[in-house]
């Protein structure tokens, strides 16, 4: 058993080989994927009302599926299980396998795209998940797969909460534009028209219709 001292000191001596491996690659990635016009909300779902984005059971949901349960299959299926059958190429081919997933299913969001932009993303996002493979793989050649366990779940903790946090954001913000708007939208008042009488009183009606009075000289 793995004691808790050893994991603390295993994360911290692997920090920047995330930083270095994880985070510059996936800004690099981003970089490139934009000045290629891809937007990024085409992987999303419709987003939520918003009272649904702040709401217990949605955030409980989506912390442990994707901040638990992922992280803990992927790592345990695609390299701790291969290494442990296979040895070191086993965890190459697990590895391999979970890299070439990825754009498997985010390409299908991509229809609409060019084919040449689609290759474009099919790189950007191989070479990604190619240095997040090598991050976690050496980590569990080392013997901190526990670590790597971990740094994965923390990785997909904060990608989720800082994508929830700007899907908020916009839909607030859009929302804030559709109430100012509505606020200050014209609204074109009923003509009203002022009529006299023949008893010299005077009446406003909602009408288009003009009422002419009649001539005097005519009356007498």
């Amino acid at each position: 058993m793995i004691e808790g001292w050893v994991i603390l000191a295993q994360l911290a001596a692997y920090f920047p080989y995330y930083v270095l491996l994880v985070l510059v690659p996936m800004i690099i990635r981003f970089a490139i994927e934009r000045l290629m016009g891809i937007d990024h909300e085409v992987f999303e779902m419709p987003p939520p009302p918003v009272r649904s984005l702040f709401s217990y059971e949605a955030s409980f949901r989506e912390f442990v599926h994707v901040a638990l349960y992922l992280p803990f299959f992927e790592e345990l299926v695609f390299r701790a299980v291969p290494l442990w059958l296979l040895g070191a190429w086993g965890l190459y081919i697990g590895s391999a396998i979970w890299v070439l997933m990825h754009p498997a299913w985010q390409l299908l969001y991509l229809y609409g795209y060019p084919t040449s932009k689609k290759v474009g993303y099919t790189l950007t996002c191989t070479f990604f998940y190619t240095c997040t493979a090598v991050f976690y793989g050496m980590m569990w050649l080392a013997g901190a797969g526990a670590a790597a366990i971990i740094y994965h779940m923390a990785h997909n903790l904060w990608i989720t909460a800082a994508e929830r946090l700007r899907r908020v954001e916009i839909r607030l913000g859009r929302r804030k534009r559709e109430e100012e708007y509505e606020f200050v939208k014209p609204r074109r008042a009923p003509s009203r028209f002022v009529f006299v009488t023949r008893k010299g009183e005077r009446e406003e009606v909602e009408s288009t219709v003009f009422v002419r009075r009649k001539d005097k000289n005519k009356e007498a």
